[in-house]
């Protein structure tokens, strides 16, 4: 019962949980259709909060088992289309995120972007900082 047994987390039920508790307030997600339905949250929100939210979204439906571990990486156009956010938006958005420190988002050699698990705080921090602005 010392307070180093405290630091031992399992690290997948914490990011479920958190990804869940920041994600309601933004969207909710179709069972049958896998389609984001926006909440409250996502209409005042930025588009660097709504990429974020898409793609925490993304990582929602591979740990639910929903899709595949290689679904969860989605190319700039399923952004596009997903968020209904303007091309000349996204691109822009995407490059930050992946350039920010702490990075919130990572992409592969196809330019597929994906939140990767070590940096799903970095990306709930993002939406819960618009959480508190709002």
């Amino acid at each position: 019962m010392s307070s180093l047994d405290d630091l031992f987390v399992e690290t997948a039920e914490l990011d479920r949980e958190l990804i869940g508790t920041v994600l309601k307030p933004y969207l909710v997600i179709d069972r049958s259709t896998l389609a984001i339905r926006p909440q409250a949250r996502w209409r005042t929100a930025s588009n660097r909060a709504r990429i974020v939210a898409y793609l925490l979204a993304r990582k929602a439906m591979r740990a639910h088992g929903a899709i595949n571990p290689d679904a969860e990486r989605v190319p700039p156009g399923q952004i596009i289309n997903a968020t209904g956010l303007p091309k000349g938006s996204v691109y822009p958005t995407l490059k930050e995120l992946y350039e920010a420190r702490p990075q919130a988002i990572d992409k592969d050699s196809r330019a597929n972007y994906w939140v990767p698990d070590w940096a799903v705080q970095a990306a709930c921090d993002i939406l819960q900082e618009g959480n508190s602005a709002g």
